[in-house]
């Protein structure tokens, strides 16, 4: 008789929320390095998306003008692949413009805008559209935690999956249970890039208590702009406040709506670790293509973390670490 721990069968939700501009670039990383870690490991889940009806994107930050945009061949693909795996999905769509009417954006600014310096042609566009990716999230998110599964990843359609999930962070969120206490909010992993003086806001694996937070944050976003600048990367900090926070190691490279490929991953010093990581984004792609220099020269090797007292190799939801200095939880630690 073969018996087996009830750890490997935990719901696991999966949250896709903003435009889904590049995700016939992207679907391939999702299938590698995402869904199939789950299969592999029999970890039931379930797909939740929101995106708007756009049809068009112009975004003077990103280099994106007047790009086309096709949401419905979009989600037609992720219903194939859902199916091709036998997953539930569930689709919400609304109109972007609707909500940008119903919001008024002098309320978002009562300490300016996080953009002012960037000297943008139409003013306060990336506000709105941060505006826009948080309703996205709240939308999305209110739909998924009526489920109250035991671990929820936040992603982004637009992102190449570099690496393979860590099944080790959703087996951790299992042992944060539901207890509705703000103060005891349970744990959220998130990237140690793209952090811009706060938590990296593209990526993040969430228990229950900490996806509430982290998905319906649009709703005090406003309360917060009249304390502070409403900038995204700070106030998902500042929201995750009482929140057991821990990296985890996944990268992504944001795929622009007109192929370009946004450069800021984290480097490799190694150059034989910098090849393979070329030709593992290479091959994400699916295209013969060279990558931008930009990238190449923004490729940089993750810290080989290990206790400063016994050298042991540490995993990073399992160490405590200071000022560069990192200690093993239990023993060196205490």
């Amino acid at each position: 008789m073969v018996f087996f721990s009830y750890k490997y069968f935990m719901p696991v939700t999966i949250i896709f929320y903003g435009l889904t501009r590049s995700l016939k670039k992207t679907m391939k990383s999702l299938k590698k390095n995402i869904f199939k870690p789950l299969i592999d490991e029999n970890i039931p889940f379930q797909i939740y998306v929101h995106t708007y009806d756009l049809n068009e994107l112009t975004n003077e930050r990103s280099g994106e003008n007047k790009s086309k945009l096709d949401h419905n061949s979009d989600l037609n693909l992720l219903k194939s692949v859902t199916k091709e795996i036998g997953k539930n999905l569930t689709i919400k769509v609304t109109n972007q413009e609707n909500f940008l009417n119903s919001i008024k954006i002098e309320d978002y600014i009562s300490h300016g805008d996080p953009w002012d310096h960037t000297n943008e042609t139409v003013k306060y566009k990336s506000l709105k559209n941060l505006l826009c990716q948080l309703n996205s999230l709240r939308i999305v998110s209110e739909i998924a935690i009526k489920r109250q599964d035991d671990a929820y990843l936040f992603l982004r359609p637009d992102l190449l999956y570099v690496d393979k999930l860590d099944i080790e962070i959703i087996k951790t969120c299992e042992q944060f249970p539901i207890n509705n206490n703000k103060k005891k909010a349970g744990i959220v992993f998130t990237p140690p890039w793209a952090k811009n003086g706060g938590l990296n806001d593209r990526i993040a694996c969430c228990s229950f208590e900490s996806a509430k937070l982290y998905g319906l944050r649009f709703n005090n976003s406003q309360k917060y702009s009249e304390k502070k600048t409403l900038h995204s990367e700070t106030y998902l900090d500042s929201t995750l406040y009482y929140v057991k926070r821990q990296r985890f190691f996944m990268r992504a490279l944001r795929i622009r709506a007109n192929g370009n490929i946004s450069p800021d991953i984290p480097k490799f010093s190694n150059i034989e670790k910098q090849k393979e990581l070329e030709r593992n984004i290479a091959d994400l792609l699916r295209e013969k293509r060279d990558l931008p220099r930009e990238l190449i020269l923004n490729i940089c090797e993750y810290v080989d973390f290990r206790c400063y007292l016994c050298n042991k190799v540490l995993y990073p939801w399992k160490m405590i670490g200071y000022s560069g200095l990192y200690l093993c939880s239990n023993e060196c630690y205490a």
